[in-house]
């Protein structure tokens, strides 16, 4: 029969705080996935539904998906979302405002550039065109933003302006307008010169959250495993 020595009070309570702590970073890490999973969902119900006029679908819910047609004028303005990587490679993503029919501003995603060389000179950015268009996409939530450190892009002086993060606010504070809460990232089209391999979700997959998931909640096994091995009696017989 295998007996076991009487844990000291405090190594009960580092084994219950490991388990708690890992359970608990688990739980986080399981709610991140599900909460991807159902943006994804959400998108893949957009992109089924038919397109709706911009306008009639700027006041929905903006953490939210749907497909839209806007009509408009495009503003002068453009911004330039630093340091995106694809396959590998450097760029950057480009936001341009519309001035919809009915009167509103939404902000649309172009669609991601690499740099022009390795000293991240920046392409070329060719001109919008100056009459009315119709832009198909969709109205997404806007891109995460990391730490703001200031808002020093704000001063550069010309346009396009590079942002080291993406906020609405301060977007609208730099163009002295009201926002729309959600972005369109506009459809692909041939020849447009842009990446536009759009996805509900910019970062990790929900499949990556639920492996680290697992991670936090095999160590709180091993914990206890390591806990009962450590705690138990050795046999005194030869």
């Amino acid at each position: 029969m295998i007996a076991f020595r009487r844990p000291k009070p405090w190594a009960f309570a580092l084994l219950l705080a490991g388990i708690v702590v890992f359970v608990a970073a688990g739980y986080w890490q399981y709610g991140k996935a599900q909460h991807k999973r159902s943006r994804e969902s959400a998108w893949i119900d957009a992109q089924q539904a038919g397109p709706r006029v911009v306008d009639e679908v700027l006041d929905r819910d903006p953490a939210g998906f749907d497909r839209v047609i806007a009509t408009g004028t495009w503003l002068p303005q453009r911004y330039l979302l630093d340091n995106q990587i694809r396959d590998g490679r450097p760029g950057v993503e480009v936001f341009a405002p519309l001035r919809t029919r009915a009167g509103g501003i939404v902000l649309v995603a172009l669609g991601w550039l690499t740099y022009a060389d390795a000293r991240r000179g920046m392409q070329r950015i060719d001109p919008l065109p100056s009459d009315e268009v119709t832009v198909a996409g969709m109205l997404s939530p806007p891109p995460a933003h990391g730490l703001r450190i200031g808002r020093a892009w704000a001063e550069q002086p010309d346009y396009p302006k590079l942002m080291p993060y993406f906020a609405l606010d301060d977007i609208a504070a730099d163009m002295r307008v009201g926002l729309a809460a959600r972005v369109v990232r506009a459809d692909d089209e041939p020849g447009s010169g842009y990446r536009r391999d759009w996805k509900p979700v910019d970062s990790m997959p929900p499949e990556r959250h639920l492996a680290y998931a697992w991670q936090w909640w095999f160590l709180a096994i091993a914990i206890v495993i390591v806990f009962i091995v450590v705690h138990r009696k050795r046999d005194p017989t030869p």
